[in-house]
């Protein structure tokens, strides 16, 4: 077998074991090397500017000035590459408290990273877990987060997104769930059972999900829904198979 064939087959199972190739999560933008640096130091401040200063009317400083003064803070940085090397993610998780904290997440994707000058837009992506190319072309991006809609409880949530990339722009395909356009959903995160999982196996071209709907907070019952599916990708869309509800009562 040539060095060519075996560097070939290397990279492809290179690929194929790890959806995200090039991970990095950093609770400071200095920690990343000095391009990417000062692409996170410009996006922080686009987020401030958003959040403070729409009409653009702040200095620097008095920008700066604002955002200390909020009880905010940017807690934590990712920079996620496609399995093929076309486009990348830039995400910043920005914390906000008051009489408890919660943290949002704002992302941008870069692409057309070969050209002369590549393109960015901002996405609406969490904490990227995972990065799928799928048959036809198109990309499927697993993200979660964790939220606090109570003082008493915490949530785990997992979203799936189906995007592809032209030369001009980044298009969003819908994955219809529940009368939504979007695979999403959360899970109370104290309940005695299994985590919620959302899973693509390339193989089958199959996407699953797994969650509990807990009622206990909402509605003061101590049962909940157990939620199980599996979509199938055919002709460029994520079509729902078949999905179980069975009641289940904590122990």
């Amino acid at each position: 077998m040539s060095t060519t064939i075996l560097l070939s087959l290397i990279h492809s199972l290179f690929i194929s074991s790890f959806p995200s190739i090039l991970w990095q999560g950093e609770s400071t933008y200095k920690h990343f090397n000095q391009a990417d640096s000062a692409i996170f130091q410009a996006y922080e401040y686009a987020i401030k500017r958003e959040l403070f200063d729409e009409e653009n009317a702040l200095s620097r400083e008095a920008l700066d000035r604002e955002f200390d003064d909020s009880r905010m803070m940017f807690m934590d940085y990712q920079l996620v590459h496609s399995p093929d090397g076309l486009f990348k993610i830039y995400a910043i998780q920005l914390e906000s408290c008051g009489a408890y904290c919660n943290s949002s997440w704002y992302a941008w994707i870069h692409y057309n990273l070969k050209a002369e000058q590549e393109e960015s837009q901002s996405i609406n992506l969490n904490q990227v877990k995972e990065i799928h190319p799928l048959p036809d072309g198109k990309y499927l991006i697993i993200d979660e987060s964790w939220g606090r809609p109570a003082s008493v409880f915490t949530v785990r949530c997992l979203n799936a997104t189906l995007i592809s990339i032209k030369t001009d722009s980044v298009l969003l395909h819908p994955i219809p769930f529940r009368k939504g356009e979007k695979l999403a959903f959360c899970q109370d995160d104290g309940l005695e059972a299994e985590e919620a999982s959302l899973k693509y196996n390339p193989d089958s071209n199959t996407l699953t999900y797994r969650y509990i709907s807990s009622y206990a907070y909402s509605h003061g019952l101590n049962t909940d829904s157990i939620r199980s599916g599996e979509f199938n990708y055919l002709k460029g869309e994520f079509l729902l198979k078949k999905e179980n509800v069975i009641r289940w009562e904590q122990p």
